[in-house]
């Protein structure tokens, strides 16, 4: 708890123009967010941390088979 309090306006800082470009959605679609996080040691300088985000519509997600679903295409940021 004690980290997640303190990252979390530095997090929300690095969203904001990300966010601002997705007013394009419709309201009735969902617009889904996944984060993710890892720790990697490197050589130089010891552990550091990855963090990787994806943001995608409702409509880009393709049903395969039962509980089996595929990202077709992502929400463009940049």
């Amino acid at each position: 708890m004690h980290y997640g309090s303190k990252i979390r306006p530095l997090i929300q800082k690095s969203c904001e123009p990300s966010i601002s470009k997705l007013k394009d959605v419709s309201k009735q679609e969902h617009v889904y967010v996944m984060v993710d996080g890892s720790m990697l040691l490197t050589r130089e300088e010891s552990w550091k941390e990855v963090m990787l985000g994806r943001v995608f519509k409702e409509s880009g997600v393709v049903q395969l088979r039962n509980n089996w679903h595929f990202i077709q295409s992502l929400h463009k940021t940049a």
